[in-house]
């Protein structure tokens, strides 16, 4: 039998359904076993294996595509309504999150008010940056090497990519 059927197979038998509950707010809540972070979970095959996830695949009839993930639509971690869950991205499932990374991908503009823009670093990871305060910490970086007589490059592998530090450096010459 695939993995599907076992899903299928599974969420008929006692040991699932007396583990689910009906919310008021709609949502099939797992009551049982689970993870520290509220996921609900159970053996399937020898292996603990999210309840959302066999959810999600009773209800599509198929497995989940590799680096897929499966988002609950409601937010409730121990839920499993077929209703409630949507298959994503990790990008897409930490955008729609509540967390603090989601939080900050929601952000627009960095904390000095500067928009922010994506760039691709030659390794193709994607990350968000604010030129305008990049420029100004690299700027600073410069200016503290060359008060201590070095290059850029070396002030950085030996004080870190900080602007802090460099303030420091600067503040420190101009009152010398």
């Amino acid at each position: 039998m695939g993995y599907v059927e076992d899903c299928r197979s599974l969420v008929v038998l006692p040991r699932w359904m007396d583990k689910i509950e009906a919310s008021d707010d709609g949502c099939i809540v797992w009551k049982a076993s689970g993870t520290s972070n509220g996921y609900g979970r159970i053996r399937l095959n020898g292996r603990y294996t999210l309840v959302h996830r066999i959810s999600w695949v009773v209800a599509n009839g198929r497995e989940i595509p590799s680096k897929m993930q499966i988002d609950h639509l409601c937010r409730v971690r121990g839920c499993v309504s077929s209703d409630h869950l949507d298959l994503v991205t990790s990008g897409e499932n930490t955008r729609r999150g509540e967390s603090f990374a989601a939080i900050l991908a929601a952000k627009e503009v960095c904390d000095k008010g500067h928009p922010f823009e994506s760039v691709s670093w030659p390794s193709t990871h994607k990350r968000r940056v604010c030129k305008e305060c990049s420029a100004m910490s690299w700027k600073l970086i410069r200016d503290a090497a060359a008060i201590l007589g070095m290059s850029a490059t070396k002030y950085t592998s030996i004080y870190g990519w900080s602007y802090v530090k460099a303030e420091e450096v600067i503040e420190a010459d101009r009152i010398r």
